[in-house]
Parts: structure tokens; C-alpha cells; sequence
């Protein structure tokens, strides 16, 4: 009992250090690159235009392979479609560090069609592994996606000065690959042991004969068959499931995967599309208004502060250190998101913030660190809450993972053309107003995105809706919190 206890605990750690690893690695691989646009430019000879689309193409890639992360995972296992994006993640890591313009490109494509599987794949993996910790797990992985940014952006120049271009672009390739190994040990592991027959439940009494080979006779009671019980006075009859009574004074048995969960919830409604889903759009369209305002802001603060006379380096710091107030807030803002019955106090919040740190940086740049700790505290806060949300709009990991590809999938495509578009403004401007007053502006529909996402409730699901290849999800299937690992791990314990 002690090994099997120990087994199980084993795995839960190892999925935890997955987990991390996972998140870890999503940032990095495209904040490296934006303090690296002029010596880029410089040694490969890139234009202007080609700089602005190398800084859009990995935002636009989020949104172009979103969607096949749930189609994947239904398909090979959860376990090890996070491994394929993460190895995907480290050979355009790797193909991009190559001395050519092409490389450079194919290799920002193949590194943003691995992010954007493990995006997807993020909030289901917390879904079904860690279910009974939501907040706590989901503000890890925000902390550590933010630290493993502000790090990359804060080491991409120091880097290329002391080991050059390839080092620099190339070295986050290590970590990617240590993730890649550990989630295929991960998937080879869940093949050994499918959910459900890797570990039976623990007899605790002497297991009962066959039905047919029961004693009967002085002192025993004859076992009847189902259908033959008695019923008579002092007994109840047995209705089956689908007729037991329904009306005052009793509550329905709702199924299992729409039961409501969480402070205020409501049952998720059955057999909807999220693609007709009011819900679910408002949720795609807050983490695209989101990532617009995060990606546009992280790929071209350090120009803005550059030309209104902050030292280059200085410019870069800046960006790392907006990153860097992100990592305790990614980890508080999930936690207080998920013990809230709405969400919504917390959105309007972040909306004031990134109004007042966008007005500061237009008409006082003289206090731009001030404004960079209210943009950094704004951002900080609306990317986990975003992703938050994307768990806690689902009654299932399957419907997680499906929202989380649809929300992904569409946000993505948007947030593309923010930095995109900051870029065009301010080649035609020749300034920074217009560009500043039109990410302004984008914090309404942020706003007005964000209020109904953050209300109460669940995205609909479909029938069928119970986990991986149609099999019934198990959110704790390795012992972890608010699964059925829980319950075996309670009965292991019990044994010893």
C-alpha cells in the first residue's frame, strides 16, 4: 500500500513539474526577440516591414494553430500533444538561430505553432489534473509564463553582446527540450496506465462470491435478482435513474458533467456550440483584446520610450521589469479570480489601469517608469485573468480544452494586428500620439468583452463531453485534488 500511495504521489509531482515547464516556456521564445529588432535588422538585413511582421508573426501563429490543439489531444492523448507542441517549440527555437532570412522566419513560425498548441492545452491540463485547485495552479503557470518573459527580454541583449546572434536567439531551446522529454515520459507513462485500470480500488472486506454461488439456506436471506426486490410496506421501491421523481421538496440529479462548480455557478447549459455561445465569444474576445493590448505594448514600448529620450538600454529594462510585476500578480489574480462568485470588479479594475498608464506615457513621459509599474501592474493582471477564465467558464476539461482553442483561435487572429497596426500608425504618423490614442480607445471593447465573460456560469457542452477519446475525464486520475485519484489515494491512506 505504501508503494501504491507513493506511486501515486510520485506521479503528481511529476505532473506538477510538467506543468511548470510547460508554462515557462510560452513567453520566452517571443519577448527574446523584440530587443534584438535592430541588431537583427543590422546583420541580416531585414527591412522595415520585414521587422514589423517578424514581431506579428508569432502572435499571428497563436491564432492560426490554436485550433488544432483539442482535434490533437482527442486524438493522441493529452500527454502527448503537450509533448509534440514542445518539441515543435524547440526545433523552431533552434531553425531560427540559422544565419539566413528564411531560417529565421520558418523557425518563428514552427516555434509560434508550438506555443500556440501549448496555450490551448494549458488550461485543460489544469482542468483535469489539478481540479480542485483552479486558482492556485492556473496563477503558477501565469507566474511562471511571466517570469520566463521578463527573463528572455531581459538576457536577450546581454547575450547577443557576450555569445552573438545564434546564442542569443537559440538558448531557449534548453529548457523547451527538458519540457519535451518530460511530457513524453508523461504520455508513455498514461499509456501504461490508462485512467481507471491502473489502479483498482482496494478491497477492504472479503470479497462476495459469484451471484449464482452465494450459501442460501438457515440464517442467510436469498439474493434476488434486481428486478424482484421486494416491496411492500416499510420499503421503497427502486425507480430507475431516469424516473426518479422530480418536483417540490426534491432536487433534480443533474449529469455529471453539469453539475454547477464553484462559488455562484450555473449548470452548464446541454447540447450548445460554442461557436453560438454568447459566453464563449465574450471570452475569446477578452483574452484577444488582451493579448492585443500585451503583445502590441511588449513589441513596441521600447521604441516609444527610445524616442522620447530614454536611453536603449534603459527602454529595454523597462519592458522586463513591466514583465516582471506580472510574476507575483499571476499568481494572486487567479487565486482571488476563482474564490469570487464574478469576476467582474477585477476586469473593470485592469481596464482603469491600462487607461491611466496609456494617458501617463502620451502626455507625461517624464514619469515613464511610473506609468511602466501601472501598465506592468494592468498587464499583469488581465493575461491570467484571461486565462482563468477560460478554466472557469468550462464544466469539463474536454469543453476547457475546446473553449480554450476556439478563444484562442479567434483571440490570436485579433491581437496579430495590434502590433501590426502600431507599426502602420506610426510609419504614417511619424509619431507615437496616434499609436498610444489607438491602443487607448481598444481598452472599451476590452471592457466590454471582459463584464459578461467574468459573470457567472458555463460555457454549453455537447453530449459526449466526459474527457480525452470520449473516455470520462478524471480530473485527479493521479492522485491529484478533486478527482477520482483523491478517492483512492483517501482509501490507500486508510490502509496503512
Amino acid at each position: 500500500m505504501k508503494f501504491s500511495l507513493a506511486r501515486h504521489r510520485a506521479a503528481h509531482l511529476w505532473t506538477l513539474a510538467g506543468l511548470a515547464l510547460l508554462a515557462l516556456n510560452l513567453r520566452a521564445a517571443v519577448t527574446g526577440v523584440p530587443p534584438l529588432l535592430d541588431d537583427l535588422q543590422r546583420t541580416l538585413g531585414l527591412s522595415g516591414t520585414q521587422a514589423g511582421l517578424l514581431t506579428t508573426l508569432p502572435v499571428l501563429c497563436l491564432g492560426l494553430f490554436a485550433s488544432l490543439a483539442p482535434p490533437l489531444a482527442r486524438r493522441a492523448g493529452g500527454e502527448a500533444a503537450v509533448a509534440g507542441a514542445l518539441a515543435l517549440l524547440t526545433t523552431g527555437i533552434l531553425v531560427r538561430a540559422l544565419p539566413s532570412q528564411v531560417s529565421l522566419f520558418t523557425g518563428t513560425v514552427l516555434a509560434g505553432a508550438g506555443i500556440a498548441l501549448g496555450n490551448v492545452l494549458l488550461p485543460a491540463v489544469v482542468k483535469r489534473h489539478f481540479a480542485g485547485q483552479v486558482g492556485p495552479l492556473t496563477g503558477l503557470a501565469m507566474m511562471l509564463m511571466a517570469g520566463g518573459g521578463a527573463v528572455a527580454a531581459g538576457l536577450a541583449v546581454p547575450l547577443y553582446d557576450h555569445a552573438g546572434r545564434r546564442v542569443a536567439l537559440a538558448v531557449w531551446a534548453a529548457p523547451a527540450l527538458a519540457a519535451a522529454l518530460l511530457w513524453a515520459a508523461l504520455a508513455a507513462r498514461r499509456r501504461e496506465n490508462p485512467p481507471g485500470a491502473a489502479h483498482p480500488p482496494t478491497p477492504t472486506t472479503t470479497p462476495a462470491p459469484p451471484d449464482d454461488s452465494r450459501p442460501v439456506g438457515p440464517g442467510t436471506a436469498p439474493v434476488l435478482p434486481d428486478d424482484s426486490r421486494r416491496v411492500g410496506p416499510g420499503t421503497a421501491p427502486v425507480l430507475p435513474e431516469d424516473s426518479r421523481p422530480v418536483g417540490p421538496g426534491t432536487a433534480p440529479v443533474l449529469p455529471e458533467d453539469s453539475r454547477p462548480v464553484g462559488p455562484g455557478a450555473d449548470p452548464a447549459p446541454p447540447g450548445g456550440s460554442l461557436w453560438r455561445s454568447p459566453l464563449a465569444w465574450a471570452v475569446a474576445g477578452y483574452l484577444g483584446m488582451v493579448s492585443l493590448l500585451f503583445y502590441a505594448l511588449t513589441a513596441w514600448l521600447p521604441e516609444v520610450m527610445r524616442d522620447r529620450g530614454v536611453a536603449p538600454a534603459e527602454a529595454g529594462a523597462m519592458v522586463s521589469v513591466m514583465q516582471l510585476i506580472g510574476i507575483p500578480l499571476g499568481l494572486a489574480v487567479p487565486v482571488l479570480a476563482a474564490r469570487r462568485p464574478t469576476q467582474r470588479s477585477l476586469v473593470t479594475g485592469i481596464a482603469v489601469a491600462k487607461a491611466v498608464g496609456l494617458l501617463g506615457v502620451l502626455l507625461l513621459p517624464q514619469a515613464a517608469w511610473l506609468w511602466i509599474c501601472v501598465l506592468g501592474t494592468a498587464t499583469g493582471s488581465a493575461f491570467p485573468l484571461a486565462f482563468t477564465l477560460l478554466t472557469l467558464r468550462s464544466p469539463n476539461p474536454q469543453v476547457a480544452a475546446r473553449l480554450s482553442g476556439m478563444a484562442q483561435a479567434g483571440g490570436y487572429l485579433v491581437a496579430a494586428a495590434g502590433p501590426l497596426a502600431v507599426g502602420l500608425l506610426h510609419g504614417v504618423t511619424g509619431g507615437w500620439a496616434v499609436p498610444l490614442l489607438f491602443l487607448l480607445v481598444l481598452v472599451v471593447p476590452e471592457a466590454l468583452f471582459g463584464l459578461p465573460a467574468a459573470g457567472p456560469g458555463f460555457v454549453p457542452h455537447e453530449p459526449g463531453d466526459h474527457g480525452e477519446s470520449g473516455e470520462h475525464s478524471e480530473p485527479g486520475d493521479d492522485g491529484e485534488p478533486g478527482g477520482a485519484g483523491t478517492t483512492e489515494l483517501a482509501a490507500l491512506q486508510k490502509t496503512r
